[in-house]
């Protein structure tokens, strides 16, 4: 199979969407400069930038890289609604600590998780008082016990290849007990299906678990295909060695078969994979 004009258009695509990641990079300056607003007590200041770094980057994270060696819990819905609080506006902190998304992370972080029961206790009562009761979910019963697991509670900003590259992508599988309805691309021509660009744009921003749901058979044909099998695969890889999960490793082992059944002799490209991820592909037969 010649990769051609469809791997020419593929990385054309997804260099442009590294520009739109770079620039997506400000959402920390924001959320690191909302954190400090609201220390400060400027709350309009801290609603505003907060807001923008959701608007940027909308999914938060136990653990992320702000800048330098600066780690910190990337959760903005809390911080905006714990501003909200602030201002007094309980219906607005309370639509925001019941985003799924935000429970899932701070239930990971015992001392957020534990201010925001009590806050959201507080804004129950209040609402109750007012006959508009809301029902929330307790925290105090999801955090059973604090993460001390590196392997739970680490998440690492995507780590950096020796090309200076991110390493990881995404599309739809079943995975984990979840089904996900498979990506139904069509392609035109040699233009590579928008699916596929965004999982290689996944890969790069380091949102690995969700190149590893992706469904490469939902690609009719076989370049697309191959390179989604190619991307999963170097997405289980990273994750597997984040966390150590033999059983992840030995998926992305498979998912590497599966690319080469359709190519064998296609070779991952340096500018985009590992020199680790490239050796586990080499002697993965």
């Amino acid at each position: 199979m010649r990769a051609g004009n469809f791997l020419r258009g593929l990385v054309a695509a997804i260099l442009l969407m590294q520009v739109c990641i770079a620039a997506h990079a400000e959402y920390k300056y924001d959320y690191s400069h909302g954190l400090q607003a609201l220390e400060d007590g400027d709350y309009a200041k801290a609603r505003k930038l907060i807001q923008q770094a959701i608007d940027d980057h909308p999914e938060p994270a136990v653990r992320v890289r702000l800048y330098g060696q600066v780690w910190q819990p990337y959760v903005p819905q809390y911080y905006l609604g714990l501003t909200a609080f602030r201002q007094g506006d309980c219906a607005q902190a309370v639509t925001q600590w019941n985003l799924p998304a935000n429970r899932d992370v701070v239930a990971q972080l015992p001392k957020i998780a534990a201010v925001q029961t009590r806050d959201l206790d507080i804004c129950n009562r209040k609402i109750a008082a007012k006959g508009s009761p809301q029902q929330t979910p307790n925290l105090a019963e999801v955090v059973k016990a604090p993460s001390e697991n590196p392997k739970a509670a680490k998440q690492p900003e995507p780590a950096r290849t020796q090309t200076g590259r991110n390493t990881q992508i995404g599309a739809n599988v079943a995975m984990d007990g979840k089904t996900v309805v498979p990506v139904k691309a069509a392609t035109s021509g040699n233009q590579p299906p928008q699916p596929l660009v965004d999982a290689f744009a996944d890969y790069l921003a380091g949102r690995y678990d969700k190149v590893a749901r992706i469904n490469p058979d939902g690609y009719a044909q076989s370049q697309p295909r191959f390179h989604a099998w190619l991307v999963r695969a170097a997405s289980k890889f990273t994750l597997a060695r984040i966390s150590g999960d033999p059983g992840m490793l030995d998926s992305a082992r498979s998912d590497v078969r599966s690319a080469r059944a359709l190519d064998a002799d296609a070779k991952p490209d340096a500018g985009f994979f590992s020199p680790a991820f490239r050796a586990f592909y080499r002697a993965s037969k």
